[in-house]
Order: structure tokens, then sequence, then C-alpha cells
């Protein structure tokens, strides 16, 4: 009798391991959560993927999937904007970055994104305030400080844009009304 039991225990722990893995990979059950998912699409990122092989969905389904602490939320949107902006969509990386930013109490990557997306778009303001932020912070993580000159030279970039921008809206002759 108790041979009989350890072998239906045996069957029936069996079964339930198998159940168990065959939900795991299940194509609407994701072996990592979505959010897991959404930072392994930014790795495609940084080993050179094509933007056709790129998703922002994981980041999306982690956003929509449950409520997430600000900072988790911060790092999926970031993430998202990594992968929006190698996409080519520079507003949406931009709209990803700001609200990373928002979201976020220590400055870091996410500001230095922002900061390299606004500079490039040609928003000198928004670029020179979050450079000047990452270069004052206390708590600016150790890939920020490691880029201090870089980012010294973008803000002396981003400042002289600025300047020349402001220049030549007060030189520049008014436009005229009619024909």
């Amino acid at each position: 009798m108790k041979t009989m039991n350890n072998v239906a225990v045996t069957a029936l722990l069996l079964a339930l391991a198998q159940s168990a893995s065959a939900d795991a990979t299940a194509p609407d059950q994701p072996i990592y959560g979505h959010a897991d998912q959404c930072y392994w699409e930014t790795v495609k990122v940084r080993r050179g993927a094509q933007p056709e092989e790129l998703s922002t969905l994981p980041c999306k389904r982690a956003l929509r999937d449950r409520p997430l602490r600000p900072k988790d939320e911060s790092i999926v949107r970031y993430n998202r904007g990594v992968i929006e902006r190698a996409q080519g969509d520079a507003e949406a990386a931009r709209a990803s970055f700001e609200k990373a930013v928002d979201l976020s109490r220590t400055v870091d990557m996410r500001n230095l994104a922002l900061a390299q997306l606004a500079h490039k778009q040609g928003d000198y303001a928004v670029a020179i305030e979050q450079y000047e932020l990452l270069l004052t912070a206390t708590d600016a993580g150790p890939r920020v400080l490691a880029n201090g000159d870089i980012i010294r030279r973008n803000l002396a970039l981003a400042t002289e844009a600025e300047r020349l921008h402001a220049l030549r809206a007060r030189t520049s002759p008014p436009a005229e009304i009619g024909d």
C-alpha cells in the first residue's frame, strides 16, 4: 500500500511539473515578465539590431498589466525610449524619456538620454537644463560621472547653439505680411 501511494504521488508531481512547463512556454504566457522583456529589447539595441527587429510591445504591456512602483515605471519608460529612439521615432522617445525623468528620484542615464535627444532636436533650453542637472547632481550614477567631460562639452555646445539661435532671431529681418 505504501508503494502504491509513493507511485501515485510521484505520478501526480510529474503531471503537475509537465503542466507547469507547458504553461510557461505557451505563447500568451511569457517566460519572463514584460518589464524583463522590455529590458532585453534594449540589449538588442546595444547589440546593433535593426529597427524592424525591435518592439516596444513588452514595454507597453509592462506599463499596462499592473501598477508599477515609480522607480520601476521610470526604468520601463526609459527602456521604451531607448527602443523608440533606435526605431527613429524621436518624438515618442522624448516623451518616454521625459516621463521617465519625471518619475525618477535620482539623476542618471534617463536625464542624459533626454538631454542628448533634446540637443539633437535643437531644444537647447531643455538640453542645457538636463546637462547642468547632471553636472551638479550629488546622486548621479557612476556612468554619468564617468562621462562628465562629454557632458561638459555637450553643455558648452548647446549653450553656444542657443546663443547663436537667439542672435539669428534678433538680427533676421521681420517677415513681410502680404504677397
